[in-house]
């Protein structure tokens, strides 16, 4: 069945993936990819997911799709019930998902069961096209993208940390640009997820 959690910061969530999960987060592997927060010096909010995981009770792998062959990256995904995808700079992200191949790995294991947990870029990344976080991400860390195509897990546009004050003008921006278009836009806090099932999606809160 597909299912996925879709955060704004995964860590302050994890209570509320804990009836959707098929067994005890102790008897379930997760595969974690920070990738996304490479062009960052400071990782500290990879670091609150990660131990927020550990502490859930997951067994948790790290798996970094940079650099990494197709084949090989599906081998070692393979092994895993959950696939976590971390914050950090979505553009980036995209970029390396493309080379590595995981952006069409991860479709094929959604379908057959994999539960997917994105954080921040991570649920961005599940968007039909990331062109519109280019107000959050800057877009320049990965010159050679050229096609800002998403994951299309999730119809609509996700705004994470929609909370925070200092990003108010940025998502009037997005807004404004993107509703005439007829985009679903979902803003969601830094204590919201949504939960994607097969046919239907719903925004829930800690």
């Amino acid at each position: 069945m597909k299912l996925l959690f879709l955060a704004s910061f995964a860590s302050n969530t994890l209570p509320l993936i804990k009836e959707y999960l098929p067994k005890p987060a102790n008897h379930l592997n997760l595969a974690f990819i920070p990738t996304a927060a490479d062009p960052y010096e400071n990782k500290d909010f990879v670091e609150v997911d990660r131990k927020a995981l550990i502490e859930f009770g997951f067994k948790l792998t790290d798996i970094d799709i940079k650099n990494i062959d197709k084949q090989d990256l599906k081998n070692k995904l393979s092994k895993f019930d959950i696939i976590f995808v971390a914050g950090g700079n979505t553009f980036y992200l995209l970029e390396q998902a493309i080379k590595s191949g995981f952006n069409e790995i991860i479709k094929e294991m959604i379908n057959t069961g994999t539960i997917y947990i994105g954080s921040s870029a991570g649920s961005v990344l599940c968007c039909p096209n990331i062109e519109y976080i280019k107000v959050f991400d800057n877009p320049d860390v990965s010159p050679n993208l050229k096609n800002y195509t998403g994951l299309n897990l999730y119809p609509g546009l996700i705004i994470p940390h929609a909370q925070k004050g200092e990003y108010a003008e940025r998502i009037r921006e997005i807004n404004a640009e993107e509703k005439p278009k007829g985009k679903m836009i979902t803003e969601i806090s830094d204590n919201q997820v949504i939960i994607v099932t097969k046919n239907h999606s719903k925004v829930v809160e800690n």
